[in-house]
Parts: structure tokens; sequence; C-alpha cells
């Protein structure tokens, strides 16, 4: 039997990214924070939903968009619950969800945003047709929330190189898409496989 090993990284944020933004107390554009607290106001027949952001200088508070003016039929009710119960790990799936950002047309301060690698490694089989080379590892992403994390950060981080470097492994296909023969996209995706040289 062949076996390759397969390294699975995990991304988990530490804290949701900051938004940037006018704050009416501060003058200017300000940094804000997810607080990990939601507003949430019933009237009548429809729900309003709003994630609670705070800026990181004096505090004021800014509510971003989830739901508005929805049926309570369109919430499932343990999720209902949850938005009242301020769950933390609710808060922090929508805080990291670019679309909600989109929506309400946010500036987002990708780049700075704090995560953890964890790394596990396995060994697999593979066919014979797989031509696996000895120094190659397969490298899988495991990241359950949308982060928009830029590939070429997150494995100078993971490898202790510059980002230059990756930029030149991925030009020379020592960092290449298992599927796909090239890296064509920018940002990580749950799911994403790679064959990574090791030799550098």
């Amino acid at each position: 039997m062949n076996y390759h090993k397969r390294i699975e990284l995990e991304i988990k944020p530490v804290s949701s990214p900051q938004i940037i933004r006018n704050c009416s107390k501060c003058g200017g554009k300000s940094y804000f924070s997810n607080t990990g607290n939601f507003r949430v106001n019933a009237n009548g027949n429809c729900i309003d939903i709003w994630l609670i952001y705070a800026c990181c200088q004096c505090k004021t508070t800014y509510n971003m968009t989830l739901f508005e003016r929805i049926s309570p039929n369109e919430l499932r009710k343990e999720a209902y619950e949850q938005f009242l119960a301020n769950d933390k790990s609710l808060a922090m799936s929508y805080g990291c969800d670019n679309q909600i950002f989109k929506k309400n047309k946010a500036e987002v301060d990708w780049e700075n945003i704090t995560y953890i690698i964890s790394e596990k490694i396995f060994e697999e089989e593979y066919q014979e047709d797989q031509a696996f080379q000895e120094h190659q590892k397969v490298l899988k992403i495991k990241c359950i929330y949308p982060l928009k994390i830029r590939i070429d950060k997150l494995f100078a981080e993971y490898f202790n190189i510059s980002r230059t470097k990756v930029k030149q492994l991925i030009d020379e296909k020592m960092i290449k898409e298992l599927h796909f023969g090239n890296t064509g996209k920018k940002y990580i995706i749950d799911g994403m496989e790679f064959i990574v040289e090791l030799r550098f």
C-alpha cells in the first residue's frame, strides 16, 4: 500500500474582524469591535435583529443589521432564543460573515483579524495513479467560519516565511490546489486542499 501525509489546518478566530466607520463622538473614522451582544426588537408580526459593535476608543455603539422586518416564522425558535441570550458562538459567526458586511456596506479590517491555526497530521492511502512524491504533503483547510483570509497570508504564517516567498512558491507550483492545479483563488475556503512541497 502507498501512503501520503495529510495535514489538516483548522482555523479558529480569536475575535471577529473589526469594522471601520465614522464615530459621532470621536469625530472621524474609528475601529469598532463586535461586542458579542444582539439587539432584538419584536414589533407586532415583525422582528428586527442587530449585532452590536462598539467604538474601540469611546465605546459608542453601532447596530449592524442582521434581519429586518422578518416574520417570526422565518426564525427557528432555538435561533431566536440564542439571539435573546447573546449566544457568543452565534455572534462570532455573524461577526465573521462577509455577506452581512456587504449587506451593511461595512468597511472591514480583514488584514488584522486574529486567529489560531491548529494542526492535525494523518496518513492516508493513495492510488497508484496519484503521483505523490516523498517530500509532498496534502494540506487541507478547515474553517467553519466564513473568514476572508488570504491564502498567501495563511501560508506565510504557518510556514514562517514571507508572503513574497509564498507567492513565489505558488508561481513555481510548489504550492498548488490539489483539484485545480493552481491557486487562482485569493482567499481560503473551508475544505480547500493543496499539494505542498516541503523542501524549502
